[in-house]
């Protein structure tokens, strides 16, 4: 498995379709480094997301919402117990509404 959210930089998953972080101090800087996993990577068929309890805050909800909003299989995304306040929830509220795949937001 992975134990350090940086580690993702060198991983290629194609067929991964379920991906669990929950629980994980990833903060700004782990936003940073998945953000970028999610852009480079070939993600097509991530459809569920864990990242509760991640200590995201709103940079980091802007940061993943921008690089999530390529994805068209993603149907869950857990985000409870985050920091994430107004400007977090509007990116990641933008992000719902333009994706039609996504069935649940948690």
């Amino acid at each position: 498995g992975i134990s350090n959210i940086s580690a993702l930089k060198d991983v290629s998953l194609p067929n991964l379709t379920h991906l669990q972080l929950s629980s994980n101090n990833i903060g700004l800087d782990g936003c940073k480094t998945l953000s970028k996993w999610l852009r480079t990577t070939n993600t097509d068929e991530l459809r569920t997301l864990h990242l509760q309890n991640g200590q995201i805050n709103d940079g980091g909800a802007k940061i993943l919402s921008l690089a999530l909003s390529g994805n068209t299989a993603l149907t869950d995304l857990y985000l409870t117990d985050n920091t994430i306040e107004s400007r977090g929830r509007a990116a990641f509220l933008n992000l719902v509404c333009n994706m039609t795949n996504i069935e649940n937001v948690f």
